[in-house]
């Protein structure tokens, strides 16, 4: 389960061989209330079960450090190696990616649909 740092090196790899601008910025991910703790614990595990590096749980202190203008949190999951990127420029070079070896892309089209199989 480690597809997600597989997904993330690769992801900043494909952005720099393509000067394609990111930021490393982290990411803080707050609970305000309980409820949103009880599923904040949730998401957290599986965070760790797919080994996402410095992932941390903080506490409402360890917040205001990180993020001075974050209030009303009383938890929050810190990713310190989450960042933000145009993705509809990662898209764009996907595409020139695609028809450089063959592909071609088709847009505006219609599609009819008669009937709709379900598993």
């Amino acid at each position: 389960k480690q597809w997600y740092q597989r997904r993330v090196r690769g992801t900043y790899k494909y952005c720099d061989e393509r000067a394609i601008p990111y930021k490393k910025c982290g990411k803080l991910i707050v609970a305000t209330n309980d409820k949103e703790s009880e599923r904040l614990e949730v998401l957290y595990d599986k965070g760790l079960q797919n080994k996402v590096p410095g992932l941390a749980m903080v506490d409402r202190n360890e917040i205001l450090e990180i993020e001075p203008y974050c209030t009303g949190g009383i938890k929050a999951i810190h990713s310190p190696n989450t960042g933000i990127v145009d993705w509809r420029r990662v898209a764009l070079s996907y595409a020139a990616d695609f028809e450089q070896t063959g592909g071609t892309i088709k847009t505006d089209l219609s599609t009819q649909c008669s009937s709709i199989n379900t598993i």
